[in-house]
């Protein structure tokens, strides 16, 4: 029952594995940039929503 599982959740990784490799955004310069990006945006996100707070337009 185990090993089952094992194998069963091996063969997913490997799947994704191939598919992230083979949309090449899984290199490591461009996860790096996405990632910071995302970060870049969320920080944007944060300030926007504190600024609306302080002026109460969202409650």
């Amino acid at each position: 029952m185990m090993s089952r599982l094992f194998f069963v959740l091996l063969f997913i990784f490997i799947f994704f594995l191939i598919y992230m490799i083979g949309k090449k955004d899984f290199f490591v310069p461009n996860l790096f940039a996405k990632i910071s990006k995302k970060r870049v945006i969320t920080k944007k996100w944060r300030f926007f929503y504190r600024s609306m707070r302080k002026k109460d337009v969202i409650a």
